[in-house]
C-alpha cells in the first residue's frame, strides 16, 4: 500500500493509465503491460497533479512507484520555472522544436505528403453527420492547436498565430451508385487520394474530415491532421474526446470533459525558456562528443545511394510474428526493464549491424 501521498498519487495514475484497479509500490510498470507511450502519459498526469517535470526517462531507470516517488522528492527541490498560460494579445507565439523540425521540412519540400497524419475509422450503423461536424467543431474549439497556423515573422523566423474557432463540416463522398462489387475500392481510391493531399501550413486549418458513405448504414470516416499539429500520444486523446463529444451531440447534451489549464503553445513557450542558456549549452555539447566522428551507415543495397535525398519514396513491408515470439519477447524486454518497442528498436539495429558489419 502506498506510504504517502506522492506514492498515492503514482499509483492513481498508474491504475487510470493502465486501466488496472491496483497498485502496489513495488510493482514494475513495464511488467503490468506499460509501454513509451503510456510512459508518456504517466509522465504528462504526474506533472499535472504535482507540478513538476518528471522526465519520462525517470520510469524506465525507476519502474516502481516506490522507486520513482523517491525521483519526484528530488525533482521537488530543482528551480524550475512553472508551466503558466501565455499572453495571448501578443498574436504570435512561438513554435516547440518539435514543430519547428517539422516547419523547417515543409519549408524544404512544400506540398509534401510526408507527414501527414491520417486516421480512418468504419462506422457500420447510421451516423448522424451533423453530430459528427458538431463533435470535431468541439474540439477544434477545445484546442487551439487544431486551429494554428504557421507563419514567419518579420525576422525570419517560424511563428504560431492561434485563430478563432470554425466549424467544422465533413465533406461527403457518396460510392452508392457505383456497382456493389466496385465500392470498396471505389471508397479506398478516394480515401488515399484525401490522404496524399497536403496541407498549407500557413493557411491554418490543419484538420480535415471526410465520410465515404458505402451504403446507407455503412461509412467510412477518414481524418487527416498534419504532424505539426498532432502525434501518436495527442492522437489517442483526441479519438476519446471525439467519442464523447459525438455522443453528446447525438443525446443533445453538453459533453463531460475536464477543463484545459494550459494549451500547447503554453508548452511551446515554457520549453523554450527551459531549453536555452546554460542547460542547452551543456545539451548541445554533450551530443556533438557522443556524435563525433559516428560514420554513416552503409547499407548493401542494389543500388548506389544518391548524394541529396530523391522524394520520399518506398514502400511497407507486413509480416506477422508468431504469438510465442511476442510473449517471449515481452518477457524478455520486461526482465531488462524495457519497452516491447525498446527490444524490436535493438533487433532492428542488431539486424543493420549485421548487414553492414558495422
Amino acid at each position: 500500500a502506498p506510504r504517502n501521498s506522492t506514492e498515492e498519487t503514482i499509483t492513481g495514475v498508474w491504475s487510470d493509465v493502465l486501466g488496472v484497479d491496483t497498485v502496489g509500490i513495488h510493482d514494475n510498470f513495464f511488467e503490468m503491460g506499460g509501454h513509451s507511450l503510456l510512459a508518456t502519459q504517466v509522465t504528462s498526469r504526474l506533472r499535472q497533479r504535482l507540478g513538476l517535470d518528471v522526465p519520462v526517462r525517470a520510469l524506465f531507470t525507476s519502474p516502481t512507484p516506490a522507486a520513482l516517488a523517491g525521483v519526484v522528492r528530488e525533482l521537488g527541490t530543482a528551480d524550475e520555472a512553472p508551466l503558466i498560460p501565455l499572453d495571448r494579445g501578443s498574436g504570435q507565439l512561438p513554435l516547440s522544436f518539435a514543430q519547428q523540425r517539422l516547419w523547417f521540412l515543409d519549408q524544404l519540400t512544400p506540398g509534401s505528403a510526408e507527414y501527414l497524419v491520417p486516421f480512418g475509422l468504419r462506422v457500420r450503423g447510421t451516423l448522424d453527420a451533423g453530430a459528427l461536424g458538431a463533435a470535431f467543431t468541439g474540439l477544434v474549439t477545445r484546442h487551439e492547436v487544431l486551429r494554428t497556423r504557421f507563419v514567419t515573422d518579420d525576422s525570419g523566423r517560424p511563428a504560431q498565430i492561434v485563430d478563432a474557432p470554425w466549424s467544422v463540416t465533413p465533406v461527403v463522398h457518396d460510392v452508392r451508385t457505383v456497382p456493389a462489387a466496385d465500392r470498396e475500392r471505389a471508397a479506398l481510391e478516394i480515401m488515399a487520394a484525401e490522404a496524399r493531399r497536403p496541407f498549407e501550413l500557413g493557411g491554418g486549418r490543419l484538420l480535415r474530415v471526410d465520410v465515404v458513405r458505402v451504403a446507407d448504414d455503412d461509412q467510412y470516416v477518414l481524418i487527416m491532421l498534419h504532424h505539426i499539429v498532432s502525434d501518436g500520444w495527442s492522437s489517442g486523446i483526441l479519438a476519446r474526446e471525439l467519442r464523447e463529444l459525438y455522443m453528446a451531440a447525438v443525446a443533445g447534451r453538453v459533453a463531460s470533459l475536464p477543463e484545459l489549464p494550459v494549451q500547447y503553445a503554453d508548452f511551446a513557450a515554457w520549453q523554450r525558456e527551459q531549453l536555452s542558456g546554460d542547460f542547452l549549452e551543456r545539451q548541445l555539447a554533450y551530443w556533438r562528443e557522443r556524435l563525433a566522428g559516428v560514420p554513416a551507415l552503409e547499407l548493401p543495397t542494389d543500388h548506389g545511394r544518391p548524394a541529396e535525398r530523391e522524394g520520399a519514396e518506398g514502400d511497407t513491408v507486413y509480416f506477422s510474428v508468431p504469438s510465442e515470439v511476442t510473449v517471449a519477447l515481452r518477457a524478455t524486454a520486461s526482465g531488462q526493464g524495457a519497452s516491447l518497442f525498446m527490444a524490436l528498436l535493438s533487433l532492428f539495429q542488431i539486424v543493420l549491424a549485421r548487414y553492414c558489419r558495422q
